[in-house]
């Protein structure tokens, strides 16, 4: 059972400047409730299905902010399988969180989320970055660098003793559908498998 879910508006409407930030970008445990407590048991009785509560049989992708989010349900134990292109492990979150005044920034530095707190047993990510995401060029003390960040929370990932498989996607921009096309198989099948990570390096460049 496959489910998509999009961000709440970005316009006037919105209380809090914009939804995707609120939801997606913000480092707590508030979208990984509101999927588990709302939009799962909605999903199940609408379609009459069960639906697993076993973490090794569950897997969450996202690109971008949905990227960061997926990070932060993986690291809530309740989603062992996590597959992620382009996150936005930047300061993004709203609203201001002291636990992490950084938001996704504080994954991999800063406050060092993913060092500093206990690890999640089974947890299994991929990476996917690309070499000429946002901000590329950007000095990592503005918290704004896509590249750098994909990088260090891979970094951290492994450091952590997470399986977790890196793919550098040459040339690649932000959520670049290329390289995705390119490694996306392989990706899914090593998320639902127990094999290690190997080098993988994608490349989307014209030939």
């Amino acid at each position: 059972v496959c489910i998509f879910l999009d961000p709440g508006p970005q316009d006037e409407t919105c209380i809090w400047g914009s939804q995707r930030n609120f939801e997606l970008d913000a480092v707590s445990s508030k979208f990984t409730d509101f999927v588990e407590q709302e939009v799962l048991p909605f999903v199940s009785e609408k379609c009459g299905v069960k639906l697993t509560t076993n973490p090794d049989q569950r897997a969450v992708m996202g690109t971008s902010s949905g990227g960061n989010a997926a990070i932060t349900m993986g690291l809530t134990g309740r989603f062992n399988r996590i597959l992620t292109q382009s996150p936005s492990c930047v300061n993004l979150g709203y609203p201001y969180n002291p636990q992490a005044p950084l938001q996704g920034w504080d994954y991999h530095s800063g406050k060092e989320l993913i060092k500093n707190q206990g690890k999640v047993e089974g947890l299994r990510v991929v990476v996917v970055t690309n070499e000429f995401d946002l901000w590329y060029q950007s000095d990592v003390k503005y918290h704004f660098n896509w590249v750098a960040a994909s990088l260090r929370t891979a970094k951290a990932l492994k450091e952590k003793g997470y399986a977790c498989l890196h793919i550098f996607t040459k040339e690649g921009i932000h959520v670049d559908p290329r390289g995705m096309a390119q490694c996306f198989p392989d990706a899914v099948k090593w998320i639902w498998s127990d094999k290690p990570a190997k080098p993988f390096e994608a490349w989307s460049g014209e030939r």
